[in-house]
């Protein structure tokens, strides 16, 4: 039994670290430019240790972001807010928040953004806005917003223009008091837009 239980503490340990060596790497070149190779000499373990615990780079690109993700603070939407106002501040905290937080995670995700097949690196977690649907779709049967815009088009509305913020590439919204007007103005759109 202890010998199980060593195992168990070696390969939790193995794993571990060409987590942290791949989230490092993956943040600073990306995917493409990430050897197996490379995952292996910075975790200092044998290549073939990357794919027996992850499969393949793939996998183990999904599951470094998904380690990230597990780590933030509390990522839960309300599948059943009280107005759009409460739903758009928890969906634009939690973004911006996530983000902020975990600088690797926002270099990992614009470097997804520029590979040429991103589907397979792709994968569904707590953060991904596709979580926002039930909460979007419980204020249409509310009639608390307009149901005639496809919940799907207002998921990708919002993220987009949060992303707008949270890739602000010209650092044009820096300043937190330019943060919070942009905020504002979200809100305030997406209310007239969605009343």
């Amino acid at each position: 039994m202890t010998n199980k239980i060593e195992q168990r503490r070696i390969a939790d340990n193995t794993r571990e670290k060409i987590l942290k060596a791949a989230e490092k790497l993956f943040a600073a070149k990306g995917f493409s430019g990430t050897s197996t190779a490379a995952i292996a000499k910075a975790a200092k373990v044998n290549e073939a240790l990357l794919f027996h615990h992850f499969g393949n780079k793939a996998k183990l690109w999904q599951q470094v972001k998904a380690n990230i993700i597990e780590h933030l603070p509390n990522l839960n939407i309300n599948p059943a807010p009280n107005t759009l106002e409460d739903f758009l501040k928890e969906a634009i905290e939690q973004r911006i928040l996530s983000y902020q937080s975990q600088p690797n995670l926002l270099r990992i995700m614009r470097w997804q953004s520029l590979e040429e097949d991103k589907t397979y690196l792709a994968g569904g977690n707590k953060l991904a806005p596709l979580q926002w649907l039930p909460a979007i779709e419980y204020l249409q049967q509310q009639e608390k917003i307009n149901a005639n815009t496809p919940a799907e088009m207002i998921m990708l509305w919002l993220t987009y223009s949060i992303n707008a913020l949270i890739y602000d590439d010209l650092a044009l919204l820096q300043d937190q008091q330019k943060q919070e007007r942009f905020i504002q103005m979200l809100m305030v759109g997406f209310k007239k837009a969605l009343s």
